[in-house]
């Protein structure tokens, strides 16, 4: 993930952002270059190509060589998917997961309520299918 010239521009607004960790990856001997390809920003591409030619995959994988030919010379990609998330970012997890918990709580019992309505013989109440469909999109955010 990153922005285009992201990091000459914010230098140009005084901003010299500090080493957190060092990397210590050893570069190979040769002078081929390196492309550092993101796993996880081709997922879309490699989703709708094995989804389209489910059937032949050797086809699909054709294809994906192919497009991996355009940022340069397969033998010379080093593939890589984003680890863990950042720890400062850990808080923020923590909260999502915590409404997600509370939405689908709150989605079990608006549906218990329906199911318990249905049950009795009485017809359900619009009110109650907008409790049940907001409770779980709110699950699903």
């Amino acid at each position: 993930m990153g922005l285009k010239g992201i990091y000459p521009w914010l230098r140009k607004k005084g901003y010299n952002p500090t080493l957190r960790r060092p990397m210590h990856h050893r570069l190979p001997d040769n002078p081929q270059p390196i492309v550092r390809v993101d796993v996880l920003s081709l997922f879309t591409k490699i989703r709708r190509i094995y989804t389209k030619h489910s059937d032949d995959k050797t086809r699909a994988h054709s294809i994906l060589f192919e497009h991996l030919k355009k940022y340069g010379n397969p033998s010379h990609m080093v593939f890589y998917v984003d680890g863990a998330p950042a720890f400062e970012k850990k808080e923020t997890h923590r909260e999502r997961n915590e409404k997600h918990v509370k939405a689908l709580k709150n989605a079990k019992v608006a549906i218990e309520m329906l199911s318990n309505r249905v049950s009795q013989g009485k017809p359900p109440t619009k009110q109650m299918f907008k409790n049940v469909d907001n409770s779980l999109r709110g699950g699903f955010k």
